[in-house]
């Protein structure tokens, strides 16, 4: 496949550089050409809604109740995790034992048969 010459690369950047110029300066001008606020853009109003103090402190000792509650299950699901850890490490233990039993009983049988 043939390379492009170097030339024609250099005026492919000089044009685009060319157009972009041109694009941003038409867009500056346009800017300004319009007042602020019509340029194509929708003015959105929010209006803010009266709330009742009684409210807000409902809304507060709801979130604080619900907290406490998350709070309360994330440390009974932590007793379980670590009561369920002991409980592995036990089982781990025992499988060790046996696995030690069986070894002995193993060589023992394996004695047996060269008597």
């Amino acid at each position: 496949m043939a390379s492009v010459p170097d030339w024609l690369v250099y005026i492919a950047v000089g044009v685009g550089i060319a157009i972009s110029t041109a694009i941003g300066r038409l867009g500056m001008q346009w800017g300004r050409a319009k007042p602020h606020g019509q340029a194509g853009e929708q003015n959105f109003q929010l209006s803010g809604a009266l709330v009742d103090s009684s409210a807000v402190r409902q809304m507060a000792s709801a979130v604080e109740a619900q907290t406490m509650e998350m709070i309360e299950q994330r440390k009974m699901a932590e007793n379980h995790a670590h009561s369920l850890n002991r409980r592995l490490e036990a089982l781990g233990d025992q499988v060790d034992h046996l696995t030690g039993e069986l070894r002995l009983l193993r060589e023992e049988m394996i004695r047996g048969v060269r008597l």
